[in-house]
């Protein structure tokens, strides 16, 4: 009777917090372009379970296109084949972090209206690594926070109190996790004066919080949806700001004062 094979060492598990971007709407996406990896799982949030990772991932609000986090995985896989990745899409294209709309808020303690972003973030992440651990029995779970968001917001006072605020709370219930984020789309920024206040907290991160690391935004890497879409990363941004991200990501020893990554 033959031995099964042994399972894995590692598994990296991603979660996925911001908005749109980090949703996904990287456009072009096709079967061909994106062909399904057995070893890259997501957890789907209508059946609370781990299935194949599809283009778009499942999320709690719109499915469109590419998402930064699936370059990640990607890119991972590249780096060690042994290692299996799950990814857990827990953005909601358009929400705040600071403010309040119809999607919610990333706010920590958001009493409403509208969802509580962050709480039901926490939930599935930790939903995710329940069954990560039963899947692979005694493998070893790499878990990463991959954060893209700020254009709903414009107050960079508010912005940086709730953003460190959201991360203690993050790691009191996930550990002491990295944190990479990735830039928005600099012509986005450039058009819209009151972004400059939030990408200036994007790029003072590392010097706050201890395990972060900053992408910035890969310039030209937008209009997605078309010329005049200058929000979102088009497949070749995404994937651009994507590798970049994971090289970030792979450097696990990220201290107090890691210089920005361009």
């Amino acid at each position: 009777m033959n031995a099964s094979p042994p399972g894995p060492s590692r598994v990296l598990v991603l979660a996925l917090a911001g908005q749109s971007n980090a949703e996904g709407r990287g456009l072009p996406i096709s079967s061909d372009l994106d062909p399904e990896d057995s070893s890259i799982l997501m957890w789907e949030w209508s059946s609370s379970a781990l299935t194949t990772a599809t283009v778009p991932l499942s999320s709690r609000g719109r499915q469109v296109g590419l998402s930064i986090g699936t370059v990640v995985a990607r890119e991972a896989r590249i780096d060690d084949s042994s290692r299996p990745v799950v990814i857990v899409n827990g953005a909601v294209g358009g929400s705040p972090l600071a403010g309040v709309n119809d999607r919610g808020s990333w706010r920590w303690g958001h009493p409403g209206p509208g969802p509580a972003l962050a709480d039901g973030f926490i939930e599935a992440v930790e939903e995710t690594l329940e069954t990560v651990a039963t899947t692979w029995p005694g493998a070893a779970i790499d878990l990463r926070i991959l954060w893209h968001q700020g254009e709903s917001d414009s107050d960079g006072d508010a912005y940086i109190i709730e953003f460190d605020r959201l991360i203690d709370a993050v790691r009191s219930r996930l550990g002491d996790v990295p944190v990479v984020l990735g830039g928005m789309v600099p012509e986005h920024v450039a058009s819209t004066p009151e972004l400059w206040a939030i990408r200036d907290v994007h790029l003072d991160t590392p010097r706050r919080v201890h395990r972060a690391v900053y992408v910035d935004g890969v310039t030209g890497g937008g209009c997605s949806a078309g010329p005049d879409d200058v929000l979102h990363y088009s497949r070749d941004g995404a994937e651009q700001l994507g590798r970049a991200m994971h090289r970030a990501s792979e450097d696990l020893g990220v201290a107090h004062g890691t210089a920005p990554v361009g």
